[in-house]
């Protein structure tokens, strides 16, 4: 598929800065006058949209809910391709009494910094002093920002079940739904 770029009501759908989730395509080439493909694409913003493209024509739904979105992957996929879509683990944080549901680490150290419960500074110090240094008070700015880089680096290679066990430390209390 070629890289598409259209306007649907002043928004641009673009497939190289969107994610595809899944697809049906026939396996014809594009100047074949049957050639169809179907895909589920998520933008940068997280909206979902399909994209319908045949020889002549591509076409854009946008706003895509996320029923509407299961009710084409189970039309389109594979119950395989579905499941890995759309049954993710599920887990429930607690911190401070307040109870977070999140699927990935990632997405809880986001909501957890957003409501203030826990800083993305604080998992940084505790990944820097596991791994990397013990007194970072020594470190000029580009230093410290090397450093910083390094850590994210570090935490995006942890497993799933490191990462949740680093926020556990840090007085996050997890429970898999």
């Amino acid at each position: 598929m070629l890289e598409i770029k259209k306007m649907v009501n002043g928004k641009t759908y673009n497939t190289a800065t969107s994610k595809e989730l899944g697809y049906n395509w026939n396996g014809l080439g594009l100047d074949d006058y049957r050639y169809f493909y179907e895909g589920l694409w998520q933008r940068f913003d997280e909206e979902l949209y399909i994209l319908k493209q045949t020889h002549d024509r591509v076409e854009v739904t946008p706003n895509v809910t996320t029923d509407q979105a299961k009710a084409w992957a189970e039309d389109n996929l594979t119950e395989a391709e579905y499941k890995e879509l759309f049954d993710k683990h599920k887990y429930t944080a607690t911190i401070k009494g307040e109870k977070l549901e999140f699927d990935r680490a990632d997405n809880l150290i986001d909501k957890l910094d957003s409501k203030k419960l826990l800083t993305r500074r604080k998992v940084f110090d505790l990944i820097s002093s596991k791994f990397f240094i013990k007194n970072k008070t020594d470190l000029d700015e580009e230093a410290t920002w090397v450093l910083e880089t390094v850590v994210s680096d570090k935490f995006e290679s942890l497993s799933e079940k490191e990462k949740l066990s680093l926020l556990e430390e840090l007085g996050v209390n997890i429970a898999e739904n």
